[in-house]
């Protein structure tokens, strides 16, 4: 199986006024199936000339699955869905982009949320618990381990009801910085502790969808935390009404932080195609509070 999707679009900034038309994505994901046991993936990034994802998986039964390669690190809810599915434009919340290594870590830098290792996972009783359980370089995606420590990222969801699911994730690491963080204090080349904890809830109705979630980290000495809370409400037809709150503070021993209230419409006038508006105020403590504007395509195929 083949497949792909493109997306692009046009954002205003009143913190910098300036306004720009982008090419944000272009990817393509091959699926084999070699047996009705036995599948590879491959997901790359034609913007950037990346391997995203590269791994092959063995289903010995649904409780038990086996996965070697590149893929996304088994954290929170947000890294779970494909950007071609997410409803934020900037395709995760802050916390989630931190935290996962997508955006925001110059320790860590931008792996899109993925890494290197082993998984097994599986649904248990009748699938109302779902498990992931991985051994991962902890260094992003197309790099060797920077140390010899391997990090350990575990996820259980469990299936309350059809419609509503609650989420727990822990990830266990040791990181090896590839930049200084004056902020952490934590030089590049040092190996440093790197926690992660993360508790959830979604909620899938027919016309509502809506995802929580509370998460903490630890880098070196340095504890963090966010939040946040967003859901698409159908208005029509294909109209989605998008609402978005989140906050995230990289050093809680520093009353600072981040928080974004957003706003916008989406209009899937195609299978897996799509207009997005969204409007998001950015208010930053001890900084400047400034608006965006982001107005976006999706093409998928």
């Amino acid at each position: 199986n083949v497949g792909g999707f493109l997306q692009g679009g046009y954002d205003y900034n009143s913190q910098t006024d300036e306004s720009s038309f982008y090419h944000k994505r272009a990817a393509f994901s091959i699926t084999g199936h070699i047996t009705d046991r036995w599948t590879a993936f491959l997901a790359f990034e034609y913007s950037n000339s990346t391997s995203q994802e590269l791994w092959m998986e063995y289903k010995l039964a649904d409780e038990l699955s086996v996965r070697a390669g590149q893929f996304k690190t088994m954290f929170g809810l947000e890294n779970m869905i494909s950007p071609a599915s997410a409803d934020l434009i900037d395709d995760a919340p802050m916390a989630t982009r931190y935290y996962v290594g997508w955006s925001g870590d110059p320790l860590q830098g931008n792996h899109a949320g993925r890494d290197l290792g082993l998984l097994v996972s599986g649904d248990l009783f009748n699938h109302v618990l779902h498990y992931d359980l991985s051994l991962m370089n902890g260094q992003g995606i197309n790099r060797r381990d920077g140390n010899k420590h391997k990090d350990l990222a575990a996820r259980l969801l469990v299936n309350v009801t059809p419609e509503l699911a609650i989420s727990g994730s822990y990830y266990d690491g040791v990181g090896h910085a590839i930049a200084s963080s004056e902020e952490l204090n934590i030089l590049q080349g040092e190996n440093y502790t790197r926690d992660r904890w993360a508790v959830g809830a979604r909620v899938n109705l027919p016309h509502i969808k809506a995802r929580a979630e509370y998460l903490g980290g630890k880098d070196g000495r340095v504890k963090s935390e966010g939040w946040y809370a967003l859901g698409t409400f159908t208005i029509v037809k294909d109209v989605d009404l998008i609402l978005t709150y989140e906050y995230f503070n990289k050093n809680k021993d520093i009353d600072g932080g981040q928080t974004n209230l957003g706003g916008g419409v989406q209009w899937w006038f195609y299978k897996g195609c799509r207009l997005r508006g969204i409007y998001t105020n950015r208010d930053v403590k001890h900084g400047d509070n400034y608006n965006q504007l982001q107005a976006a395509f999706q093409l998928q195929f």
